[in-house]
């Protein structure tokens, strides 16, 4: 067998960051002249670029923090592991970005992030938040007892030549036309649920939602649009 390559980590990551959806967030805290590294479990989504996006408050700690200094670092584990030190996990050092609404890719994030989590869309009625996405420097993954990997950002990140009106498109197909595919997907995870949807595609895989969030796996990275209908077919035809 051969050596996994970075990229092939940096993929394997994504898939990883891809499942969950909850990390801890650690900023840099100025305690009276001191810094400390201050950490709370944050909601976050992932972007077609790989970036992390969270949603926080203006007056949360961690915003002072972030304008005091935008070096951060981004911590994701198997929550439901029986082993966890034993089980996979990573740890993203990044610098966090407000997301304005001039942002070339504020539609996708914005999307993505009330996709996974609908119930966020008030915060912004009532209180002032923000989006903001976490550009990797680089990537510390730990894949199991032993399996310890370090490389670059620029493996991890990569171009994404799937529009977000072609994901979207295929999202309301499959949603609209192909309910008996999405029921068989979850069924092959041992799952039986009827009017379940998608909710969100990427190039590795797709989440699907029914009581739950469920995230499936491509065969083959999808470099096209094509690409996504041919995953698609032969995840349906297991």
């Amino acid at each position: 067998m051969s050596e996994m390559t970075n990229k092939d980590k940096a993929i394997e990551v994504r898939q990883f960051l891809h499942q969950k959806d909850v990390g801890v967030l650690s900023t840099l805290k100025d305690q009276e002249g001191d810094i400390f590294p201050y950490g709370s479990i944050c909601p976050y989504v992932v972007i077609s670029s790989g970036d992390i996006v969270i949603l926080v408050s203006d007056i949360a700690l961690h915003t002072k923090n972030i304008n005091r200094d935008m070096n951060v670092s981004f911590t994701v584990f198997d929550m439901d592991a029986e082993n966890k030190q034993s089980a996979a996990r990573t740890s993203v050092l990044a610098k966090a970005v407000r997301v304005t609404d001039q942002d070339d890719n504020h539609k996708e994030i914005s999307e993505t992030y009330f996709r996974f989590n609908p119930g966020s869309r008030k915060f912004f009625e009532v209180h002032s938040f923000a989006f903001y996405k976490l550009k990797p420097d680089f990537i510390h993954y730990i894949k199991g007892f032993g399996k310890i990997y370090k490389f670059p950002a620029s493996d991890y990140s990569f171009k994404d030549d799937i529009s977000l009106e072609e994901y979207n498109f295929a999202i309301d197909h499959m949603n609209k036309d192909h309910q008996s595919s999405i029921t068989k997907y979850l069924s092959q995870i041992g799952i039986e649920s009827s009017g379940a949807k998608i909710i969100s595609m990427n190039s590795f895989g797709f989440h699907i939602e029914d009581q739950s969030i469920h995230y499936m796996q491509f065969d083959e990275h999808a470099k096209t649009a094509d690409d996504l209908r041919k995953n698609l077919v032969a995840l349906a035809r297991k």
